[in-house]
């Protein structure tokens, strides 16, 4: 029976604790209500006189306490706030000299402090840094200042104090150096205490700033253009000879499209920095002498080093005249030394030739070697030349030609002339050339690069 007797004790101590330790909180107050960042004074105030105060706080926040005695009815506590930028926070408990307690929390100010830059000013010159105070309730602003002569303060229009409301206030802190340097300094801002106590009535925001200024740039070097001189200009279709092709691709990208004597035409396309493909075709309506011819290849570039290049290729072409049909698969290799302005090449390949006349199929096959260079005469003008030999043609071909280009455009105008006397060469766009018998031939053509 006693060991029963003991837990309803225990519990009956307890409750009775429990009741005469619930907090009444009458006559308590407080003052100021809110704390500010740095030093507060806090008063607490109680009829009844103070006992016994305990005061806890979050990290950055510390509560001083002094010794009571003789239950006085006001107290002033200190309470320092470290941060102004974390939400912080006092917690006290008052007990009155009847007994009772209650229970307090004062919040501090939390504040959205922005690192302001400069950024790289040039000695010399100034800046002015945009800056601006958010809160979200009324603030009365002192002053603002920047403890370094480099720096000015620009305030809004009017006297101290000035009224911030919610982000409307703005001010330009302005920096001119004098010197390349690179530095962190404070803009500091005194506030107005809203609930000013015990000689406290402003209370300190400081922002971090960083200043940078770097040397102007040396002057630019004056260089005398004669009136006259025009920019560099050049040859837009170095991908080619006259007809023969050189090693030089057109680009990634690039296409080209031009005409051979009205009737033919030859187009390609650079699929990558090398590698070019080619077709076109020729056609003369069959009132005048029927002629058909079509082609079709592509070409791709080997650099070497300097101004030696080389290339590799193949073309397929097809011609279709009263007398017969012809297919012509021709493999090739060039090898070109020089620039845009000037330079030589020489191809070399091979034909197989399947004839079809009047339905007698035969095979001429044939070796082909063209050597042709340029030069550049003075701007837009340009002088080409080159000779072709057709196993087994009994011919001498040399063509030249006068080139007028511009940025995008080539137009040449020439002669084709058979040493021998005995013929001419009639161009299909490459080493794909067909004997013809004409001992003179004029060569017009124009092609435009893009």
């Amino acid at each position: 029976m006693r060991f029963l007797i003991v837990p309803f004790v225990l519990l009956a101590l307890f409750v009775s604790e429990s009741l005469l330790a619930q907090p009444s909180g009458d006559g308590t107050t407080i003052y100021p209500e809110r704390l500010y960042p740095g030093d507060n004074i806090v008063t607490v105030s109680n009829a009844r006189g103070l006992d016994r105060i305990r005061g806890t706080a979050s990290s950055n926040t510390k509560v001083t306490v002094p010794a009571i005695s003789g239950c006085p009815t006001r107290i002033d506590l200190h309470i320092f706030v470290g941060d102004a930028t974390t939400k912080e926070a006092a917690n006290l408990i008052i007990y009155d000299c009847d007994g009772a307690f209650t229970s307090r929390k004062i919040e501090a100010e939390n504040w959205e402090i922005r690192h302001e830059f400069t950024g790289d000013v040039t000695v010399g010159d100034s800046t002015c840094v945009h800056c601006e105070i958010r809160t979200t309730d009324s603030k009365k602003v002192d002053s603002i200042v920047v403890d370094d002569p480099r720096f000015t303060v620009k305030m809004p229009p009017g006297r101290s104090p000035w009224t911030a409301v919610e982000n409307d206030f703005r001010y330009d802190v302005c920096y001119r150096p004098t010197r390349a340097e690179r530095f962190n300094t404070e803009i500091v801002l005194h506030i107005r205490r809203a609930q000013p106590n015990g000689g406290l009535t402003t209370y300190i925001i400081r922002k971090p700033l960083t200043a940078s200024s770097v040397n102007p740039p040396p002057p630019p070097v004056r260089v005398i253009v004669p009136v006259d001189t025009l920019p560099p200009l050049e040859d837009p279709t170095t991908f080619r000879n006259i007809v023969m092709p050189t090693s030089e691709s057109v680009g990634k990208g690039r296409t080209f499209a031009g005409t051979y004597d009205l009737a033919g035409v030859l187009a390609g396309y650079g699929v990558t920095d090398r590698l070019t493909l080619i077709g076109g075709g020729a056609f003369v309506p069959a009132a005048i002498s029927r002629f058909t011819l079509g082609t079709i290849g592509g070409k791709y570039e080997i650099p070497v080093g300097g101004e030696l290049s080389t290339a590799v290729g193949f073309q397929y072409g097809y011609s279709s005249t009263r007398e017969s049909d012809i297919s012509v698969s021709a493999p090739y290799a060039v090898i070109s030394l020089g620039d845009r302005r000037r330079r030589i090449s020489v191809a070399a390949g091979y034909s197989w030739k399947h004839h079809n006349a009047s339905g007698l199929e035969f095979d001429r096959n044939a070796y082909i070697l063209a050597v042709g260079g340029d030069i550049t005469l003075r701007r837009g003008l340009k002088l080409a030349v080159e000779t072709y030999v057709v196993e087994s043609s009994g011919l001498a071909p040399v063509v030249a030609s006068v080139r007028w280009f511009g940025e995008h455009y080539a137009f040449d105008a020439g002669l084709g002339v058979d040493l021998n006397g005995l013929g001419g060469v009639h161009g299909t766009g490459g080493l794909t050339g067909e004997i013809e018998h004409f001992s003179v031939a004029p060569l017009l053509s124009f092609i435009w690069r893009w």
